[in-house]
């Protein structure tokens, strides 16, 4: 039994969001994990209207875009990891089955976006080292309070070639380094006179942490560049156009929009995934050019990557790269 007493409509709005999750590419329904394995009948009832989504699913692994102002792994049955046993399907493989569905890292309670999940030992031990060599590659965009008249500084070529500004700074005692851009800037919308909002403006940045230190985005972006992401209350100094900023909820606009990471299938030919899609949901050939303002469609693509080690010099892995469009707050924040 549950300890959560939850009205009708809660219980109706969460089930059929469930099933819809569950749809396969081929229109075949799976049931999610049995109460057996999760000690619980129904899903946590307080994300009614939050429900997390599933964005890809298979044997091995999810990703699943998870609600700002929730948790990834909590102390209570209020979290992200909660949820996931009634939105995944269990594996059907040889491959040893995790208990539920593990997330192999996590995001910060008010950061909304992609979550990567194992469901598997195997995949988790896999995707685990990947995170621990640093071969997974996280995108995030934040909309930031920018002061005109700041300098900024010199960009230098990231992994990719592209024009980067790098941060590359300690974070509690650890080597932190965060990758930046620039994307777009946007006049502050109307807020009540302070006399000091003429010499501020928005800016979104596309952001690519390369180590993942406690709130290492948020700091970064404050205390080395002076420009604290929109609503985040804890790192925008207390400034009166920061603090008019604010919501009152404490939601903050940052959103980890894409994930690149090795596949966990140790495998010599092409790996079979199965897509879990919603028609005009998915692009599979969206490249890097992404529009993070305009484009509305979720892309999964895998490709074959060429990669050398010592036990099997000269065989490849295969890459994924999973994205999805920034949350709806991002395109209304001027107005």
């Amino acid at each position: 039994a549950t300890s959560t007493i939850a009205r009708a409509s809660d219980v109706l709005a969460v089930q059929t969001r469930l099933r819809r999750s569950l749809e396969t590419t081929a229109g075949e329904k799976r049931s999610c994990s049995p109460p057996c394995h999760t000690g619980f009948l129904y899903p946590p009832f307080f994300l009614s209207h939050s429900v997390p989504l599933v964005v890809f699913q298979d044997d091995l692994i999810a990703v699943v875009k998870k609600p700002e102002m929730l948790v990834t792994i909590g102390k209570k049955r209020e979290d992200l990891q909660s949820f996931l046993p009634f939105l995944l399907y269990p594996p059907d493989s040889e491959d040893s089955e995790l208990m539920t569905p593990a997330p192999v890292h996590r995001l910060d309670r008010r950061t909304s976006g992609l979550v990567l999940v194992a469901k598997t030992r195997s995949a988790l031990r896999e995707l685990g080292r990947s995170f621990a060599e640093r071969r997974v590659k996280k995108s995030y965009a934040a909309w930031v309070l920018q002061n005109k008249n700041a300098t900024p500084p010199p960009a230098s070529d990231a992994d990719d070639g592209a024009p980067w500004n790098v941060i590359d700074y300690p974070i509690d005692g650890k080597k932190s380094t965060t990758h930046w851009r620039p994307l777009r800037t946007l006049p502050l919308p109307s807020l009540p006179s302070s006399g000091s909002e003429e010499h501020f403006q928005l800016s979104l940045l596309d952001i690519r942490p390369v180590t993942g230190r406690y709130h290492q985005i948020r700091r970064h972006l404050s205390y080395c560049l002076g420009m604290p992401i929109v609503g985040d209350g804890k790192y925008d100094g207390g400034g009166s156009v920061a603090m008019s900023l604010r919501c009152a909820d404490g939601r903050i606009y940052l959103c980890s929009y894409r994930l690149e990471f090795p596949y966990p299938a140790v495998t010599k030919g092409t790996v079979n995934i199965t897509r879990t899609e919603r028609p005009g949901d998915i692009d599979p050939a969206i490249d890097d050019g992404y529009d993070l303002g305009a484009n509305k469609k979720f892309a999964v693509r895998t490709w074959r990557k060429g990669f050398s080690c010592s036990e099997d010099d000269g065989s490849s892995i295969t890459m994924m790269s999973v994205c999805v469009p920034l949350p709806q707050k991002f395109g209304q924040i001027s107005g």
